[in-house]
């Protein structure tokens, strides 16, 4: 079984890490790894602020997960940008054996 690449973003847009979350996400895309993301706290905001990257993320057969919870509190819709509204739960299931996982935190 291959591994699964994931990424924990909980960066906010300044600090540019979605555009290194695209590079990597595609460059593992492109050796057919299977890719998630699951945002969390400011990471939301992160994700709100790049629609280019997140489309980029889908168009690419990413899983995109943003955190319910963080998006309520930032006033985040997630829908709107085509993000699967999860929870700590779907956070967890990244870490199970087969995944890598790579935070930016």
């Amino acid at each position: 079984m291959s591994p699964h690449l994931a990424f924990v973003l909980a960066t906010g847009p300044e600090a540019g890490d979605v555009d290194r979350v695209v590079e990597l996400a595609l460059a593992a895309r492109r050796r057919r790894l299977p890719v998630s993301i699951f945002a969390m706290h400011r990471g939301v905001l992160a994700l709100a602020a790049s629609p280019v990257a997140v489309a980029t993320l889908l168009d690419a057969d990413c899983d995109v997960v943003g955190c319910a919870t963080s998006a309520d509190l930032h006033h985040v819709d997630l829908a709107a940008l085509g993000v699967v509204a999860g929870s700590q739960d779907d956070h967890a299931a990244f870490t199970g054996p087969r995944f890598r996982v790579i935070a930016f935190t």
